[in-house]
């Protein structure tokens, strides 16, 4: 199958469906330095890692930093060329923000959970 289907979702651990990657992301706070590392793990239906990055950036929340972390899995993915994808988090704040058709979005992440859902759109045909 050649069609892009990307999903956010909470996280179950569960390994994805055969011809589907499992992309799960998370981060970690270090609030003396305002400091977010995040990790990437991308897992095949047998549950093995098959591909993966790391990083951190500056930011005063951890609904910031997962939010974040969505958007590096999300451009990770785009870059590997990864067609059906499952992205998993554990904020379900975040995951209700991305559901939700409403329009009031916590300002602090309102730029990136839009661009998260236009890459759901855009990946999703």
């Amino acid at each position: 199958m050649n069609v892009n289907h990307y999903v956010v979702v909470a996280s179950n651990r569960a390994p994805p469906p055969l011809n589907y990657i499992k992309i799960n992301c998370d981060v970690s706070f270090i609030k003396e330095g305002y400091m977010l590392g995040y990790s990437v793990v991308c897992r095949d239906h047998r549950g093995r890692i098959v591909d993966g990055c790391v990083g951190r950036q500056g930011f005063s929340s951890v609904l910031q930093g997962e939010t974040r972390a969505l958007v590096e899995a999300m451009l990770f993915a785009v870059s590997r060329k990864f067609k059906q994808v499952i992205f998993e988090t554990d904020s379900f704040m975040l995951v209700q923000a991305i559901q939700s058709r409403d329009t009031e979005i916590i300002w602090a992440i309102e730029a990136d959970v839009l661009f998260i859902k236009s890459l759901l759109l855009f990946n999703s045909s």
